[in-house]
């Protein structure tokens, strides 16, 4: 058997199935249309007229148009073959053996009898599709035997061929299903073992994620407010102390943050006194102009601009908070001598656009976004948006689109559309 490819995966709904041919596709088709069973009575239909006007049989048959009633109902008790095919292949013989004894055209009522051949062989138990064979062998025992009666046995060839022959088909597309269903079964169970795999190692890493969080950055975070804490009222300058302030501010901001990260990742529920982050979302325009505020206090001007009406979606505002955050902390962790920063929020019905600029000195000369940027990014796909990140001769700009999705102006969407 073909090993399964681990690349293959892609959704747990859909797990892979086993290759199939051109064969194989046609009779899986067939199989589950539902339109099968009329597609198979109008051919047998079709066959049995064309043959009648071929060699009059109708003549055979006193009134004549009897005849035509006759391959009609033939042709409508197919229609219930795939319900109870063995009962029907039992009507069909009744239909050819009163035709040969009453009319003598029981020959003509071939098809509609091979049919339920089929259908029995492909779906009844194994003692019915024994029964069945022998009973389309005895239906056709009357017309071989008027048609070729100096042949003696030889006369039934005809017969044993063609039942034969359909039977064999059908058993062996029948037995080619349950081969190709076993396959797929083997499949979706290493799919599944695979996911299973996957799901523990994500879970491994994410721990291990968190971990760090916490030992690492949580204890940096710690120390630094409670150095900037011990240092305050001993400085005697206003303007150090209103940083070292904003220092302890932020430090705590950010520890507060990293706890509750730590908590989503490790799927705990989050302590009400880290729980800030609403299902609408966490920071307003208000943490907006504060976010702004700190920025120029680091020495950087920034202008901010704004057209047209904001919006009250809060989830909206948490995203346009997180860019332009992102954005700030890569100018004032990356770009040399940076002076200047533009901000500009477009408001439309239909999307917030933002841009966002400065004209600091690029460190590398080989530009790539970083994790926070292609973040953010990913988060922005992932509710419609776009966000694009690129150098200019200026320094570097960023060009962000969140969605207004109708209803969400004016805040009554839920926030999940924004997740």
């Amino acid at each position: 058997m073909k090993k399964l490819n681990q690349s293959a995966i892609v959704d747990v709904n859909y797990p892979p199935t086993a290759p199939r041919n051109f064969l194989d596709k046609i009779a899986e088709a067939w199989q589950s249309s539902p339109s099968a069973p009329l597609l198979g009575a109008l051919l047998s239909a079709s066959i049995q007229f064309a043959v009648s006007l071929s060699f009059h049989v109708n003549s055979l048959f006193e009134p004549d148009y009897l005849w035509w009633i006759w391959v009609s109902s033939q042709s409508i008790v197919l229609l219930f073959r795939r319900r109870a095919p063995f009962l029907i292949l039992i009507i069909q013989c009744i239909f050819m053996v009163s035709a040969e004894v009453f009319y003598s055209a029981g020959a003509f009522c071939l098809i509609p009898l091979l049919i339920s051949v089929h259908s029995t062989s492909s779906r009844s138990t194994a003692w019915k599709i024994g029964v069945g064979l022998l009973m389309a062998l005895a239906a056709d025992f009357p017309a071989s035997w008027k048609m070729f009666p100096t042949y003696g046995i030889s006369a039934f060839l005809p017969a044993f061929f063609y039942v034969g022959t359909i039977s064999t088909i059908s058993l062996g597309a029948r037995f080619r299903k349950l081969s190709l269903a076993r396959q797929d079964d083997v499949f979706a169970a290493e799919h599944h073992a695979r996911l299973s795999e996957n799901k523990r190692l994500q879970a491994e890493r994410s721990t291990r994620i968190a971990t760090g969080l916490h030992d690492s950055v949580g204890h940096s975070l710690t120390a630094i407010a409670a150095l900037s804490e011990g240092v305050k009222g001993q400085l005697g300058r206003p303007d150090l102390e209103e940083a070292l302030e904003m220092i302890d501010e932020l430090a705590r901001d950010a520890l507060a943050d990293t706890r509750r990260t730590v908590y989503e990742i490790n799927q705990e529920e989050v302590p009400p006194d880290l729980a800030t982050l609403t299902e609408e979302g966490q920071h307003t325009w208000n943490d907006l102009a504060s976010l702004i505020e700190v920025t120029r206090k680091t020495g950087i001007s920034v202008a901010f601009l704004e057209n047209g009406k904001r919006t009250e979606n809060q989830c909206i505002q948490e995203l346009c908070f997180q860019v332009i955050r992102e954005c700030t902390t890569n100018t004032i962790r990356h770009a040399q001598e940076a002076s200047q920063i533009t901000v500009s929020l477009d408001f439309s019905p239909h999307s917030v656009r933002i841009h966002f600029s400065d004209n600091g000195k690029l460190q590398t000369s080989v530009v790539k976004p970083g994790n926070g940027i292609l973040g953010m990014r990913r988060r922005l796909e992932k509710v419609g948006g776009s966000l694009t990140a690129s150098s200019t001769r200026r320094g570097w700009k960023v060009d962000a689109i969140i969605p207004i999705y109708p209803g969400s102006r004016e805040g009554n969407t839920s926030a999940e559309r924004y997740k």
